[in-house]
């Protein structure tokens, strides 16, 4: 119903010109954590909701654009910690709670590479990706995790196990084997609420989905932090 007249539309459109309405830190970089949040963080939408959750015991929590961008430089911070850098990929082990969104922008912030994975998935399904991908660290809750260590073995690039919510066993973190399991609220906790964004290229590496593999093996597709400008004219 917005478009009128969409020959016109559709014959005047530019790419050039979208991509203006993003943030640039310069001619070759932004980043889309950046322009998803960030960038309304720092305006008159700084305590705007942008993220309402109701939890299956009903309790609902309102996260403005300001606490999100709080909580992703604090994510980032503790990526930087465990030695994540440009490239890395870090994997989303969750069921749909806020930490999703706080831990994947927080991983384009540092330069990773968010992916996110299925919660009903079997071991057999996350070895396929985390061991195709190289991923190096898994976001993850202690419920969860127990699929994670059937297939740890096979993991050899798998650095950190991130546990979010709930109440650990003490011995998840009494262990000298890798994966390392560390505890998503200490962390997040003792982080610094200010993070200098990684100044990425259009074209690098933002994210990674697979496919569903029904068809044979899951197959990784890679987006690039410019894929927010065909994200910021859908919204």
């Amino acid at each position: 119903p917005h478009f009128s007249d969409y020959d016109s539309i559709s014959n005047n459109f530019s790419w050039q010109d979208a991509q203006k309405e993003l943030v640039w830190f310069d001619s070759e970089h932004l980043n889309a954590a950046y322009n998803a949040v960030d960038r309304h963080a720092k305006n008159q939408n700084r305590n705007k909701v942008a993220i309402i959750y109701e939890s299956s015991a009903g309790k609902i929590e309102k996260l403005t654009y300001l606490d999100l961008k709080i909580l992703t430089d604090k994510f980032a911070n503790v990526l930087k910690k465990l030695g994540v850098k440009k490239g890395d990929r870090v994997f989303l082990f969750l069921p749909r709670v806020p930490a999703v969104y706080v831990s994947f922008l927080g991983t384009l912030k540092v330069g990773g590479i968010a992916s996110t994975l299925f919660s009903a998935f079997g071991p057999e399904a996350l070895q396929d990706r985390l061991l195709n991908s190289k991923a190096k660290v898994v976001v993850t809750t202690p419920e969860l995790k127990s699929k994670i260590d059937q297939i740890k073995d096979h993991l050899p690039d798998l650095t950190y196990l991130v546990l979010v919510n709930g109440s650990p066993s003490k011995s998840d973190f009494e262990q000298s084997s890798m994966p390392m399991t560390i505890d998503y609220e200490k962390e997040m906790a003792l982080a610094s609420d200010t993070f200098e964004i990684e100044k990425t290229k259009a074209e690098d590496h933002a994210f990674l989905l697979y496919t569903s593999g029904s068809t044979g093996k899951s197959k990784g597709v890679v987006h690039a932090h410019l894929a927010i400008v065909q994200q910021h004219l859908s919204h």
